[in-house]
């Protein structure tokens, strides 16, 4: 489950960066955007850019794994 939950926040927060700069996101406006109360976020994460690093972790592990597969 809190693997699903980094998901949705991730989600959230690229869908925001759609229409903001990350400087001027907020924590609550990721968790506005999912419905999930700030507290969870808290949880997961200290800060907007631990999410971020998160989102850019598991893209790379994912390419890596992709990339691996292919050979």
């Amino acid at each position: 489950m809190a693997n699903s939950t980094k998901i949705i926040l991730a989600e959230a927060l690229i869908e925001t960066m759609k229409s903001k700069p990350l400087s001027r996101i907020s924590i609550e406006d990721i968790t506005e955007k999912c419905g999930l109360k700030r507290q969870t976020y808290y949880y997961h994460f200290t800060d907007k850019y631990k999410l971020v690093n998160w989102i850019f972790d598991r893209e790379a592990r994912s390419l890596v794994f992709y990339a691996s597969s292919c050979l």
